[in-house]
């Protein structure tokens, strides 16, 4: 008896060897969730404004009876056909020589078409902008359209100081706000009769300016947008405003983007859970303790409400931070189109459509998972796009039209205001914590 009880100890004793070896060769992570800010969801009728910087110089955007490329003329009408509706305050303002003035909307779509309202002198933008800033109020959603070109005032004066002058008066205005905002970037036929250099060369005689009787291609204008978070994101999930180049936005973050755990695609020893939103890793590292296993597995998104710049699986996959701590990792990503190409695709349909999902990333740890961490953190930033200063030219005084294409005078300069204060933005963070397997 006593041999059978000292037998029976030993294999006990294996057992619970046995067990313990096998739990401290695995780990198990727990994605966090974020929480939703249900308030933020609560749909509310914006009282929508639509600026327009109304200069003869915006006149070349919709060039009167002749053909060729003028977006302007489509896009506005539709703009203000979208927001004039029912429960939603809508008002349409001109802005000529820092005069303000308000425009029927009936009549607003015969005005643009026939150019009759740009018509005024230019005003400094970033008086305009200080002025919508300003005023911007809770449910305002604002929309400033321009040809975005600073207005140094005179052909003497010295182009840094004023540049200086330029980006300090917006920055004083965006420190006592916390708005968000969103710049988008067209592309147009001009009719060169309606550009003013810096210098104002030509001034009122036509004949004399630089690009007479030229049309300018791929002329950019710009439409921003002022407002909260949250409707200036529903603008890109709804594609409010087609057609644009290029996009940018300012203090607009998705880190509330719910990650959902899919079972596919993935490889190695890996258990993913999508229920409980768990994935355990097993046997992180071989016998010998040198040669780690890699493992795969895949994380869904619905970015709807994310500008298809910030999602592209391009972008994605060049902008991601992992906190490494020895791990080498690298991010697969998946469009709705190119997940289909994975063997198991059939197997996540039902979820997919469940969930809305349309961004797939394949997290792949080629080494190093054998240095457990309490937590690992998975953040995609945006920062300055690299658009704005390649449509940027720092003088377009006797330039020629093929150099002028494209390009917008100190782009960079009414922009810099914006990325001081809100130099990034998150696109996609993930918290992983380490948890007992139950």
């Amino acid at each position: 008896m006593g041999k059978f009880k000292q037998h029976f100890l030993n294999l006990f004793l294996a057992l619970i060897i046995s067990l313990l070896c096998s739990c401290s060769n695995q780990a198990t992570y727990k994605i966090e969730i974020p929480s939703t800010n249900e308030a933020k969801l609560v749909h509310v009728k914006p009282n929508v404004t639509i600026y327009i910087d109304a200069s003869v110089s915006m006149k070349g955007y919709v060039n009167q009876n002749k053909d060729g490329y003028y977006p302007i003329k489509t896009l506005l009408p539709k703009l203000v056909f979208d927001y004039d509706e029912p429960d939603t305050k809508l008002k349409i303002f001109r802005i000529t020589d820092n005069i303000i003035d308000s425009i029927p909307i009936s009549g607003f779509p015969l005005q643009l078409q026939d150019g009759t309202i740009f018509k005024g002198k230019g005003s400094p933008l970033d008086k305009i902008f200080s002025t919508i800033i300003d005023t911007l109020k809770k449910n305002d959603l604002c929309f400033f359209v321009t040809d975005g070109i600073l207005d140094f005032g005179s052909d003497n004066i010295n182009n840094e100081s004023e540049s200086i002058n330029i980006t300090t008066t917006i920055s004083g205005k965006l420190k006592n706000k916390n708005s968000s905002y969103a710049v988008f970037q067209f592309l147009s036929d001009f009719n060169g009769d309606h550009y003013f250099d810096y210098k104002n060369t030509g001034r009122g005689i036509v004949a004399n300016r630089p690009y007479h009787d030229s049309i300018l291609r791929n002329r950019p204008f710009y439409i921003w947008v002022f407002g909260d978070s949250e409707m200036i994101k529903e603008i890109f999930e709804k594609q409010t405003l087609k057609g644009y180049s290029n996009a940018e936005t300012f203090n607009i973050n998705y880190s509330e983007l719910k990650p959902y755990l899919l079972e596919y695609p993935s490889e190695g020893l890996i258990i993913p859970e999508p229920d409980s939103s768990v994935i355990t890793f097993k046997k992180i590292e071989k016998n010998d303790g040198t040669s780690p296993i890699k493992y795969s597995f895949t994380l869904g998104f619905d970015m709807s409400k994310v500008p298809e710049f910030f999602k592209s699986p391009k972008f994605l996959e060049k902008n991601y931070v992992i906190n490494k701590e020895g791990l080498e990792v690298d991010l697969e990503v998946f469009d709705e189109n190119s997940i289909k190409k994975q063997p198991d695709y059939g197997k996540l349909i039902k979820t997919i459509s469940q969930k809305n999902l349309n961004r797939f990333i394949k997290i792949n740890i080629n080494a190093g998972l054998s240095n457990i961490l309490p937590k690992y953190s998975l953040v995609i930033v945006k920062h300055k796009q690299d658009w704005i200063n390649s449509s940027t030219i720092p003088n377009d005084y006797k330039v020629s039209v093929r150099k002028i294409e494209g390009k917008t005078f100190k782009l960079s300069t009414l922009v810099s205001p914006f990325y001081e204060k809100y130099p990034s933005d998150t696109i996609i963070s993930v918290v992983f914590n380490k948890t007992e397997k139950k």
